[in-house]
């Protein structure tokens, strides 16, 4: 049996043109008894609230199944890992270890050098997610993303 994928790099609600395309493509095919499904390569939290809502407004056809790199691997570490990983925590706990931490506003806060005021980190956190920026020269060189204290990924910027 034939199968299609269309990779894309993100999908989004507000997305036209050439996303508009290939919904339209996959429903096609799908009109046609091949299963047209696509793949995407960015990280989003929220990815089952975007898949949703594209549906319920008709721009998605509920055939259609959205594969996401992240949320692939995320469902084989969460079967997988059911501890968390002590040594990260230590290491996040040591980079913020002699800071000052400015609170924000409720779930936000700046994390400061103590004795030479260098901006360090901001964290933000909700419910269940929280991200953690880490900074070098007021630039950000890390993320690391939490859902439900668990570390779901971890970005290195230039």
């Amino acid at each position: 049996m034939k199968k299609i994928f269309m990779m894309v790099h993100e999908l989004d609600v507000n997305k036209g043109g050439m996303t508009s395309s290939m919904f339209n493509r996959s429903k096609e095919f799908y009109d046609a008894d091949i299963p047209a499904d696509i793949v995407t390569f960015d990280y989003k939290g929220n990815y089952d609230e975007i898949i949703k809502a594209l549906k319920k407004q008709g721009k998605m056809d509920r055939r259609t199944k959205m594969y996401n790199v992240f949320e692939y691997f995320k469902q084989i570490s969460n079967n997988k890992h059911f501890k968390s990983n002590k040594l990260l925590y230590k290491h996040i706990s040591e980079r913020l270890k002699n800071t000052i931490e400015i609170e924000e506003s409720k779930g936000i806060s700046r994390y400061f050098d103590i004795t030479t005021g260098t901006y360090i980190a901001y964290i933000r956190k909700s419910k269940s997610e929280k991200v953690i920026d880490f900074f070098k020269d007021n630039k950000r060189i890390e993320r690391f993303s939490f859902i439900d204290n668990k570390v779901h990924m971890k970005e290195t910027f230039n």
